[in-house]
């Protein structure tokens, strides 16, 4: 089995109930873009729902469980581990907004409390 063909399952949490994903809604100025945002860990798809419930209301916490196959021919980023290249799309991203890339996905480890300082050191230096 390829990379491209891979089985993969993901989370969502969301605050939200919804059948359909809308990307109007996505969030601007995100790690890797605007755009849909999963995770391969159910725990922490459930505690971004919770989080996301009390910044901004709603009913219920929601997760949502998607699985399928990546398919062949698909542009996919992946980034193992916090490097350079990963701050460097971090930074484009935040700064700019929109999706400042041409990939069909991106796959690897989003800013969390524990990187966020190191994030935001980055963004704020004259490097480019």
């Amino acid at each position: 089995m390829t990379a491209m063909t891979e089985q993969v399952t993901l989370f969502h949490g969301s605050n939200q109930a919804f059948d359909v994903i809308d990307l109007s809604k996505a969030k601007d100025k995100r790690d890797f873009g605007r755009g849909f945002y999963t995770t391969t860990l159910k725990a922490q798809a459930e505690d971004w729902a919770k989080i996301i419930r009390q910044r901004l209301g709603g009913d219920a916490s929601y997760l949502y469980e998607i699985s399928f196959r990546l398919a062949d021919g698909l542009n996919v980023r992946r980034f193992s581990d916090l490097t350079s290249d990963w701050l460097e799309m971090i930074k484009q991203n935040r700064v700019y907004g929109g999706v400042q890339h041409d990939y069909d996905a991106v796959i690897g480890p989003v800013a969390n409390d524990n990187t966020f300082r190191t994030v935001t050191l980055y963004l704020g230096s004259g490097e480019k």
